[in-house]
């Protein structure tokens, strides 16, 4: 779901990465990028457990900066797919954080 709050709309989806992405510095270089590019964005990263090996990161924010920081995200190194997760908008974040 989109909210709109002014003229911004705001969104929030989980992705999921599979691949080679633990042990790799991958969620690392997702916070750096965000905090470069991405100030707005809040959400987390977070490994799931055996036996996937696979990523969680949870993102809210404007949905133009959601969807770039979504596409470079899915052309990391390791990342072989991406399952993306619409979900409504709840603001729940403030920050964020490798999990």
């Amino acid at each position: 779901m989109v909210i709109t709050e002014g003229k911004m709309k705001k969104i929030r989806i989980l992705l999921f990465l599979f691949g080679n992405v633990q042990g790799v510095g991958l969620r690392k270089k997702i916070l750096e990028k965000r905090n470069k590019d991405f100030k707005t964005i809040a959400g987390f990263a977070k490994n799931l457990p055996p036996p996937d090996r696979n990523v969680e990161i949870a993102l809210e924010g404007d949905y133009g900066n959601i969807i770039c920081f979504e596409k470079w995200i899915g052309e990391l190194e390791g990342v072989k797919q991406t399952k993306v997760i619409r979900e409504n908008y709840t603001g729940e974040f403030t920050d964020f954080e490798i999990r």
